[in-house]
């Protein structure tokens, strides 16, 4: 079973210096990551996504499904019944609940910057004990194997790993 784990800094450049600390923890094989990317919301609300290649090279899932998941957050608050609150994660039905989706919307304000990722496998407390002093907020869900099924094929991913 995978994870979804957000790692939010409360300033634009952060997520850098998260991407190096799980590349130090992938060096160490404490954790193994599928798929992951970058998102930075702007001072001015701006949001800037990308792939975050260096710690994953294509990944898995590829950027329909990070396109969608941060969509959902920032570009498509319409869709749901609260137009402060980000749209209902129903339409993925992969085990994204809207519980997440709303902690992580709230938790990525203006001039904040986070790392998004798929985690196949973490030692424990790997990714707390890395990042203790950093001021980073972890925001995550656990998939259930059928949800990581429906999420794999709903986005053509021929092979789970």
């Amino acid at each position: 079973m995978s994870q979804i784990m957000v790692l939010i800094r409360d300033h634009e450049a952060g997520v850098y210096e998260m991407i190096d600390q799980v590349q130090a923890l992938q060096r160490r094989q404490r954790i193994t990551i599928s798929d992951a990317a970058i998102v930075i919301r702007q001072a001015d609300g701006k949001v800037k996504v990308r792939q975050a290649n260096q710690l994953v090279g294509a990944g898995t899932l590829g950027g329909a499904f990070w396109g969608l998941f941060i969509g959902r957050l920032f570009w498509a608050p319409w869709a749901s019944s609260e137009a402060s609150e980000p749209a209902s994660s129903r339409c993925l039905d992969c085990g994204l609940d809207d519980d997440f989706i709303n902690e992580v919307w709230n938790s990525i304000r203006p001039g904040y910057s986070a790392l998004l990722m798929m985690v196949m496998t973490m030692n424990d407390k790997g990714i707390e004990e890395a990042f203790l002093d950093h001021r980073v907020q972890i925001v995550s869900t656990q998939l259930s194997l059928d949800d990581e099924l429906r999420l794999h094929d709903a986005f053509g991913v021929q092979e789970l790993f």
